[in-house]
């Protein structure tokens, strides 16, 4: 039973959802003891960094839109190409079977 449960949770995928020391701004000196000038160029630098990374989310996003739209685009086409196709058979269905209908039927002995 303990492995439907622990099956059924959802795992991170990845290490970037584990807290660590740095990510949780732990250390080993009280902060009064410390210089406020490096928490300031520390924090600019994960700011410029969470800036890149969401600039690069945003272009794969634009990126994985305009493909998306592209094969909704193909779907959309091949969809008609078929569903012409298909009356075009229907059509040449019934004009066979309207042309069958004027055949005289006889029956032959051997």
């Amino acid at each position: 039973m303990d492995n439907k449960v622990s099956d059924s949770r959802k795992r991170p995928r990845g290490a970037d959802k584990i807290r660590t020391m740095k990510t949780q701004g732990g250390r080993c000196v009280p902060r009064s003891q410390t210089d406020s000038y490096l928490d300031l160029f520390v924090l600019h630098k994960e700011k410029e960094r969470l800036e890149q990374e969401l600039a690069e989310i945003l272009r794969r996003r634009d990126k994985t839109v305009g493909r998306l739209e592209e094969v909704m685009a193909r779907i959309a086409k091949l969809g008609e190409a078929q569903e012409a196709r298909q009356q075009e058979k229907e059509q040449r269905l019934a004009e066979q079977a309207s042309g069958h209908k004027n055949w005289k039927v006889m029956s032959v002995k051997y």
